[in-house]
């Protein structure tokens, strides 16, 4: 048969191997730790004191430990360094709590970002895909006016070069969208380009309806010739 070996508790930097030194040493944060951890438990039972480790274990789960400790081990405490005590307590744990429900609603909103970028990147593949329809090219242009325009204004360059080389009918498409030809129209050296490059090199693959009802070409026109 194994040999129970005794070991000493640790409360307030001091070793505990009977209940009066426990009485001696008692603290608070550390009593709760070790009750907590289960090590109080384990420290009643292989020294012997069954009827102590009965009340212990015997705490509800709805009422104070530390108030229920107090009274199983006749801690002398006033009211108020108790009262003082647990609310000291009550802080803690609401303030564990609270940091719990933010790192949650922190990871929430770091997938709802990352869904958001996902979902844009997945409508650019789409754009590509379907380069030369134009009815989904307008649908996906209004949806990136509707639902991504923050994304498509921070890489509105970038996004001006990745169509023009994979997806030409989508820059016409913008064009359409008052809110993201906007961010075309400002930047002089895409209006250029537009007008010198793009537009003559595309032209020949736009029929005339497309042709005569880009009005955006005029204003293109007009800044040209200023």
């Amino acid at each position: 048969m194994a040999k129970t070996i005794k070991f000493n508790l640790l409360l307030d930097d001091n070793p505990v191997r009977d209940i009066e030194s426990l009485q001696n040493n008692f603290c608070i944060d550390d009593i709760l730790e070790v009750y907590a951890n289960g090590l109080l438990q384990k420290w009643l039972k292989v020294r012997g004191l069954d009827e102590y480790l009965e009340k212990v274990e015997n705490i509800k789960k709805d009422s104070s430990i530390i108030v229920e400790l107090i009274k199983i081990f006749d801690i002398k405490k006033d009211d108020k360094e108790i009262r003082e005590s647990i609310y000291s307590l009550e802080f803690q744990e609401n303030r564990k709590k609270s940091l719990e429900n933010y790192n949650i609603k922190d990871d929430d909103l770091k997938n709802r970002i990352k869904e958001y970028h996902k979902e844009y990147e997945e409508l650019i593949e789409a754009i590509i895909e379907h380069k030369e329809n134009m009815a989904f090219l307008k649908v996906a242009s209004k949806e990136i006016s509707d639902k991504y325009l923050k994304l498509f204004e921070l890489d509105y360059k970038d996004s001006y070069e990745l169509y023009k080389e994979k997806s030409p009918f989508m820059i016409y498409a913008i064009l359409m969208n008052d809110k993201l030809s906007f961010m075309f129209m400002k930047n002089n050296i895409i209006v250029q380009d537009l007008y010198k490059n793009f537009i003559l090199n595309t032209q020949p693959k736009v029929d005339n309806f497309f042709y005569d009802n880009f009005k955006i070409f005029k204003k293109l026109e007009d800044n040209t010739n200023d």
